[in-house]
């Protein structure tokens, strides 16, 4: 009897809230304004593209050449001071979307957000608890370097061949050429790199 209410439990269940979400749908419900220069047409256009090309997309009233990158669960386009990286994540609660921003002058800064399939922002602190920013500076840094260390701006990006997340941190971010030197002293070479655990990014 248990067996039979099972399933139909199971067959009763509206199906597209069973399947994985895609990426075009992910994106597709961003908020408008999400994307600054870019409307939901252009959006769709950019989410249709090939592997690897050169996109034209209508923004701003002018025409923009954006290079794309794309796979079946990750999309790269910018231009050459502003790039946008999305990626659709697994989730035990519905898949959701990953957005990286980064601006890469007069240093890089790069910003990360999260969406759900309904294009409701996520708190980032619950989906990367463990990023420890200070395992980014060499054994000889400070207490007090340790603590300043939160004020660099960080570089951000996912690499969707090993769909690993990097973070670093940009010394040329700080205020002063004596600072950014001071930084350049203790920061090690290698990013942070954090693979994602179905909940959250995790210290690989």
């Amino acid at each position: 009897m248990f067996v039979g209410l099972f399933a139909f439990l199971w067959i009763a269940l509206p199906h597209s809230s069973l399947r994985a979400q895609s990426l075009e749908e992910l994106i597709a419900a961003l908020p408008e304004g999400t994307i600054p220069f870019l409307d939901v047409e252009a959006r769709e256009s950019l989410v249709k593209a090939k592997p690897t090309q050169e996109g034209e997309v209508q923004a701003l009233g002018s025409l923009l050449v954006l290079k794309v990158e794309r796979t079946k669960r990750f999309l790269s386009f910018g231009t050459g001071a502003l790039s946008f990286e999305m990626v659709a994540l697994p989730h035990s609660g519905g898949d959701i979307l990953c957005c990286i921003t980064t601006i890469k002058e007069p240093f890089v800064y790069s910003s990360i957000s999260f969406f759900n399939k309904r294009g409701e922002t996520l708190s980032p602190e619950s989906l990367l608890p463990n990023c420890p920013i200070a395992n980014l500076l060499l054994p000889e840094a400070t207490d007090q370097d340790r603590a300043n260390v939160f004020g660099l701006s960080r570089s951000i990006s996912f690499s969707s061949s090993e769909e690993i997340l990097n973070v670093s941190l940009v010394p040329e971010s700080a205020p002063t050429e004596e600072e950014k030197e001071h930084w350049r002293t203790l920061l090690r070479p290698e990013p942070l790199r954090l693979k994602w655990k179905r909940k959250a990014f995790q210290l690989q």
